[in-house]
């Protein structure tokens, strides 16, 4: 701590010193700020594109699933055909 017993000039550089790494520091806190929010950004454009897929993924399994249950249904008429026949 000053004293009155510091000289004035010894005050005054300390005083220099420390606004100047607060202001270092206030940067370094706001390229970090920046950072976070590019990283943030990329994240969600990720999710996006993922639920996109995920959309996609569900619609052709759907349409997977129709097709299986008509081919099916095609395969149950035919045991029952064959059956009637033979």
């Amino acid at each position: 701590m000053a004293t009155e017993k510091t000289p004035f000039h010894k005050r005054l550089t300390r005083a220099e010193k420390a606004q100047d790494e607060w202001k270092m520091k206030a940067i370094e806190r706001r390229e970090e700020g920046e950072k976070l929010k590019i990283e943030v950004r990329r994240k969600n454009e990720r999710i996006e594109t993922l639920e996109k897929s995920l959309k996609y993924l569900q619609k052709e399994l759907n349409r997977s699933k129709d097709k299986n249950e008509k081919q099916e249904e095609v395969i149950g008429d035919l045991k029952k055909k064959s059956l009637k026949k033979g």
